[in-house]
């Protein structure tokens, strides 16, 4: 446990120092561009508002399809909702960055719009986090959500379209209501944002910022990209805050680091899907107990071995006098046997040899390019080896000595098929049985 949370507070020491370095290095590039005079086309403005529309969607349904397939992550439904909305607030500003280009509209006219559309946007985006982390905390602690929570998940949603709704109302749709967030800037055509809603938003973001760490201690990717997320809006609203009038080459700036953040979550999403793949398969193949393969993996494989003509052995392992163990000392101690008789059989094989459990105690080994002379030499290693390191380390590894019965079979002749080559190593491991028991026997 204690190196658990080292490696944990490695982990966020580290976040925190990138951090605190990536956030100078901005601000050093934005004093940097202040000083330039630089003309970006608007157009840049509806190219860079598209392609975050477009990767907050990508964003909803990556997240959308991750809750479906695991409903307990609700944190991961609430996070997707944030980024639909964000889509709202983006195609809002798009309409009117649009109108802006083609109709000659005076930037002016549309910059209260496009304020209130971003203040609205970061208040969904904070309020949601803060909502995905009471379940993330929920889940930690093994609390799973109920039919309540989904409903209350709804609720949230119908909320953000509410927010949607109300922020354009606000705007110049709709001349009744006015929100002002902007100011002229002393001396210059241009507006300015409102300082307080920018310290305002700040705030809130730092505050975010420190909840996710403290309540998940960045324990997967996921949260390490919010926070990533919760920097670049920091820089962002920090931008705005410090900025004293438009200038257009530091508001791209934070623009194009917002875009990159939220392509950094799309690549952990990607890799979250990599990892819940690679585990499936692994789970598909895999013996959950002992790790090691499984027996449709086993007769798949040796299916193939026959089809492609390779030389190959078939041998079946079966623990003698198993459900004794179980009987005298319970399951879980037949589970430990079965686990220790499994690594002491794969200390005993080749290197490229499959070995995989079939039945509950009962494994079975596919060698390549083994002639029956190898193929026994391997499996008496095997007998000898399990024989003997349980008789000398009882009770260490096993309640009591055990051994095992091996049968073997290896022949050149291609004609036999994978159900025969199993059922002629199945028919000498019974002979072994017959015979005592912890001997192999080699089919003829």
């Amino acid at each position: 446990m204690s190196k658990c949370r080292h490696r944990i507070n490695q982990r966020v020491s580290f976040f925190l120092g990138s951090a605190f370095l990536l956030l100078i290095g901005m601000f050093i590039l934005a004093n940097h561009l202040a000083t330039y005079n630089i003309v970006i086309p608007d157009i840049y403005y509806l190219v860079f508002t598209g392609l975050l529309l477009l990767l907050d969607a990508i964003i909803f349904f990556f997240m959308l399809f991750q809750f479906i397939c695991n409903r307990k992550l609700l944190y991961v439904a609430i996070l997707g909702l944030v980024f639909l909305g964000s889509d709202i607030y983006c195609s809002e500003a798009l309409t009117l960055i649009q109108r802006f280009i083609s109709m000659c509209i005076p930037m002016n006219a549309i910059t209260n719009d496009l304020a209130i559309f971003y203040l609205f946007r970061q208040i969904t985006f904070i309020v949601a986090i803060l909502f995905a982390l009471y379940y993330a905390y929920l889940l930690s602690k093994n609390i799973s959500p109920d039919g309540k929570d989904e409903a209350l998940v709804i609720l949230l949603a119908f909320a953000v379209f509410f927010l949607a709704i109300f922020a354009h109302n606000l705007s110049s749709y709709n001349p009744q209501i006015s929100l002002n967030l902007i100011n002229k800037a002393n001396g210059h055509d241009r507006n300015a944002w409102s300082s307080h809603y920018s310290a305002l938003i700040v705030a809130a973001w730092f505050m975010v910022l420190l909840l996710v760490i403290v309540t998940t201690a960045l324990r997967n990717l996921l949260w390490v990209s919010i926070s990533t997320f919760c920097i670049s809006s920091i820089f962002s609203n920090l931008i705005l805050l410090n900025l004293n009038e438009y200038n257009f080459s530091v508001w791209y700036l934070s623009r194009g680091i917002e875009v990159a953040c939220t392509f950094f979550v799309i690549i952990v999403l990607l890799y979250d899907i990599f990892l819940m793949h690679k585990n499936s398969t692994m789970l598909s193949i895999h013996d959950p107990l002992t790790g090691i393969y499984n027996r449709a993996y086993f007769y798949k494989e040796l299916q193939q071995r026959v089809a492609s003509g390779d030389d190959i052995s078939v041998m079946i392992l079966d623990i003698d006098h198993f459900k004794r163990i179980n009987d005298r000392y319970g399951h879980p101690v037949g589970d430990a046997v079965i686990r220790c008789v499994v690594e002491l059989a794969r200390s005993a094989i080749r290197e490229n040899d499959v070995l995989a459990r079939i039945g509950g105690e009962e494994f079975a080994v596919l060698m390549y390019n083994a002639s029956p002379q190898v193929a026994q030499i391997v499996a008496e290693r095997i007998r000898a080896r399990i024989a003997i390191e349980t008789e000398k380390n009882v009770p260490q590894l096993t309640p009591e000595p055990m051994t095992v019965s091996i049968g073997v079979f290896t022949s050149p002749d291609k004609r036999f098929t994978a159900d025969e080559r199993i059922s002629f190593a199945d028919k000498a491991l019974y002979v072994a049985k017959r015979s005592g028991r912890n001997r192999v026997v080699v089919s003829e």
